[in-house]
């Protein structure tokens, strides 16, 4: 253990990893003393063709954050650090609680032998203060409270996952664009939301999202109200639980660009019953949204009451295929608020 006054390593793990024997998760625990203020994680390894690892960091109360880089290749540097009032991109704010923390790595792809390293550090420094704490999310806040044909976007991303611009640089350019509604789907975290809460009290209804990113599948989850366990590839928790898990919540389950290649849907063992919502357009996809259409069909005539909607899976809000606006779902609400988008949604209108 390497340590001065306020700085102390809590882990190093150097590992060689191979395309086989396919393993989809591997996770180090390590204890995190008293008198923590900052706990922080770093992940290194390099990238030639394609070793896709993404990294999770995991205390005693539950989730604290999630970072990936999936397009960067050559020395891929992942860090994710978090404390009580400012975390890192990707990170959750919070208590550092002393006791058993985890670091999970997550292998989404892997085609080429990479070596890994894995560093913990806790810090004992003051942590930063907040001028004030963030705002509650304003569930109920009606932003319109007339019945009416809405529009918005149901699939986008900040850097707090794989997106290029921040939270509010992301909400500004939707509002720009004329979006009545907004759902800012970043792959695994949560830690959008804090960012999120100052804003939704404004004319654009803002939802509580977050991206399922399996290797069997991706799925969004809107209108959470708390984190849901993202990581299904594991024997004991599934995307049947995941769903089930997000409607106890009164959240909606979305299936994501179904025929996306290597990102496609390839849980067998899903329950068609489970989704809400499927995207039957996706602006990245080109031919294979023709796929989606049938496939949606397919589902219809088996008698699923699955909703079709769109996403451009925006990662620059600003450029190209992922700028928004070009593609919208339209939603009949009772009202434009975060329960009327969601009713409109679930209902199909």
């Amino acid at each position: 253990m390497l340590h001065d006054a306020a700085h102390v390593q809590l882990l190093r793990v150097e590992q060689v990893l191979s395309p086989e024997p396919r393993v989809h998760y591997i996770n180090h625990v390590f204890e995190v003393p008293s008198n923590a203020t900052r706990v922080t994680l770093r992940l290194s390894f390099h990238k030639e063709r394609l070793a896709q690892l993404f990294l999770s960091l995991h205390g005693p109360e539950g989730f604290r954050g999630n970072r990936m880089n999936p397009g960067a290749k050559g020395d891929i540097i992942l860090e994710l650090w978090v404390e009580a009032g400012a975390a890192s991109p990707g990170g959750v704010p919070g208590a550092i609680t002393q006791g058993e923390w985890r670091a999970q790595i997550d292998i989404e792809r892997l085609e080429e032998t990479t070596t890994y390293q894995l560093e913990a550090y806790a810090d004992s420094a003051p942590p930063v203060q907040l001028a004030a704490p963030p705002p509650p999310f304003p569930d109920d806040h009606v932003a319109r409270p007339e019945a009416g044909w809405y529009k918005g976007e149901l699939h986008a991303h900040s850097i707090e996952s794989d997106g290029r611009y921040p939270v509010e640089t992301v909400v500004q350019a939707a509002i720009e664009t004329g979006l009545t509604f907004f759902a800012l789907t970043d792959h695994f975290t949560i830690s959008q939301w804090q960012k999120l809460a100052p804003l939704a009290a404004g004319p654009m209804i803002l939802l509580r999202s977050c991206e399922i990113t399996s290797h069997q599948g991706h799925a969004n989850l809107h209108g959470l109200s708390d984190w849901v366990d993202v990581y299904v590839d594991r024997p004991d928790w599934s995307m049947n639980q995941a769903a089930d898990a997000a409607h106890a919540q009164g959240a909606l389950f979305c299936v994501n660009h179904p025929f996306s290649g290597d990102l496609g849907w390839r849980d067998h063992n899903f329950d068609w019953s489970k989704a809400d919502l499927i995207e039957v357009y996706h602006n990245l996809e080109g031919p294979n949204n023709n796929y989606q259409l049938t496939f949606w069909d397919h589902l219809l005539r088996q008698g699923y009451h699955v909703v079709g909607v769109a996403g451009i899976d925006s990662h620059d809000p600003f450029m190209g295929l992922h700028r928004l606006g070009q593609l919208v779902t339209w939603v009949y609400a009772d009202e434009l608020s975060r329960q009327g988008i969601l009713n409109g949604l679930r209902r199909g209108s």
